[in-house]
């Protein structure tokens, strides 16, 4: 259902997202809901192209229990708008929270916290929930700490492409809370840049200290030769908290936000350098 969607500006090829393409094209999953009661269980898929995705030769599949094999097939038809989502639920949901946003019905979403749930384009793998063939006993751990049991997971709005590789790879790029909760399911937000090269290379650009508790400093290295002069800090939503414009290459910012992970993206002489930042 196209409720709403979120990007933080226009979506581009940028180089990140050139590199998953040539990989493999395809959605991925943007949120996960195994609910804490009854059969309120919901996947949302996103395209994170600029462009219209053809749905055709993609499916969904649920390997139970440590399975090889799928035991659920949802073959996906139609196309995906550019930056749009796509809501699956359990025919058997009774919130409404799952029910006012679903686009499809499907067996698929008859998965438990142990299950693994792949996305698969044109004989592809594109990406994974859990481990197939392997059955971790309950769930599927996911840091922060949380898990694949009775908790809703909103992928991180850094990623831009999907990953097959569970264990140190994909189960670090999601964040959970606890079930039930419903309001970030039909949009999804992944950050993007227009017109600026983006970069993330720890010796460029620095926070300290971090975690953080009061006064954060922003520096860009000498080697970067580079002047700060905006400062953006985001939650875990999208949304902005913390706006500083800045001229120098090294500035102090007061940063009373509340306890939790954030995003800081700094513009630097029409460069874009980002950071994941932990406020006590």
């Amino acid at each position: 259902m196209k409720i709403k969607f979120t990007l933080l500006v226009l979506l581009v090829l940028s180089s990140n997202l050139l590199t998953a393409q040539s990989r493999a094209t395809g959605p991925f999953f943007s949120e996960y809901i195994e609910g804490s009661t009854g059969s309120n269980k919901a996947l949302e898929i996103f395209n994170p192209y600029p462009v219209v995705m053809d749905l055709s030769g993609c499916s969904i599949e649920l390997y139970p229990n440590g399975a090889s094999v799928p035991s659920q097939t949802q073959v996906l038809t139609g196309f995906l708008a550019s930056g749009d989502v796509w809501v699956l639920a359990n025919s058997l949901a009774t919130d409404t929270g799952i029910l006012n946003v679903t686009d499809q019905f499907s067996s698929v979403c008859n998965f438990n916290g142990d299950d693994a749930l792949a996305i698969k384009c044109n004989g592809e793998y594109i990406d994974i929930i859990g481990q197939i063939g392997f059955d971790p006993g309950t769930y599927w751990g996911v840091w922060p700490p949380s898990t694949t049991l009775d908790h809703t997971l909103i992928r991180d709005s850094m990623v831009t492409a999907g990953e097959i590789m569970w264990s140190g790879a994909a189960q670090n790029q999601w964040y959970g809370f606890a079930a039930p909760e419903y309001s970030h399911l039909g949009w999804h937000t992944m950050y993007s840049t227009v017109g600026l090269d983006e970069h993330n290379e720890s010796n460029l650009f620095r926070l300290y200290p971090n975690p953080v508790h009061g006064t954060l400093n922003v520096e860009c290295s000498s080697s970067a030769q580079s002047t700060i002069t905006e400062l953006n800090i985001y939650d875990m939503t999208g949304r902005i908290v913390l706006e500083e414009t800045l001229h120098s290459q090294l500035s102090t910012v007061n940063c009373p936000l509340s306890s939790g992970l954030y995003l800081v993206r700094v513009e630097a002489n029409d460069m874009i350098y980002q950071q994941k930042l932990i406020v006590e």
